[in-house]
């Protein structure tokens, strides 16, 4: 069985620093996996639909800023979906 690939961008600010495409709920997004993919197609050009995401895939956590500017807590919710990569050559 292959591996799986994980999509990681790096960041514009500290180039040492990879993450997965991510942002906040905007007007517009109806839920959280609506944003998921809103943020997807914006950074990365990719389209996919509810129906792509994997089904039962959750997950949240919680962390505190530092310093943060406004009493909140700051969450993230990933969600996985198989995005239309070309294939990896092995070796």
């Amino acid at each position: 069985m292959a591996q799986p690939l994980y999509l990681l961008l790096q960041s514009t600010r500290r180039r040492s620093e990879w993450t997965p495409p991510k942002g906040i709920l905007e007007r517009g997004d109806a839920d959280a996996r609506a944003c998921a993919l809103r943020e997807l197609r914006e950074e990365c050009g990719f389209t996919l639909g509810p129906a792509d995401l994997k089904p039962g895939f959750k997950y949240r956590t919680e962390y505190q800023l530092p310093k943060p500017t406004k009493s909140c807590k700051n969450g993230v919710r990933p969600h996985c979906a198989p995005l239309p990569l070309p294939p990896v050559p092995a070796g």
